[in-house]
């Protein structure tokens, strides 16, 4: 089989990534491709067929590169669920918790005096 690493370099051509990025998915297509072929060899298909099927297992190259180059640009580090209503409901229960904690140093001391309620003994 031709290397690899060219082969998906080539059908991939024109990639819009970052330096780092664009390695890496080269680089998980190329051993994709690879166990593919390595997997039809031991199916005791020859080493052109293996290449060729390996090679078709991917319909479209250029859509595939479309859908990675469009899924890399929208990943949100925090999604807008979390932002929205986690994010504060979390922040609004440790304040609440902080206060709790904070209160009996700083309101009144009512464990010193026994509470009276008029009308009752």
């Amino acid at each position: 089989m031709l290397d690899r690493h060219q082969i998906v370099r080539q059908r991939l051509a024109g990639f819009v990534l970052e330096p780092d990025e664009k390695s890496q998915v080269l680089e998980e297509l190329a051993g994709h491709l690879e166990q593919d072929y390595q997997s039809l060899l031991s199916q005791g298909i020859s080493d052109e067929g293996s290449a060729q099927r390996a090679l078709t297992r991917v319909d479209d190259w250029q859509e595939l590169k479309q859908m990675i180059e469009s899924a890399r640009k929208k990943e949100n580090p925090m999604p807008k669920r979390v932002a929205q209503f986690w994010l504060p409901a979390f922040l609004t229960l440790l304040l609440s918790m902080l206060l709790l904690a904070v209160s009996p140093a700083f309101g009144p001391n009512l464990g010193s005096t026994p509470l009276r309620v008029p009308g009752f003994a």
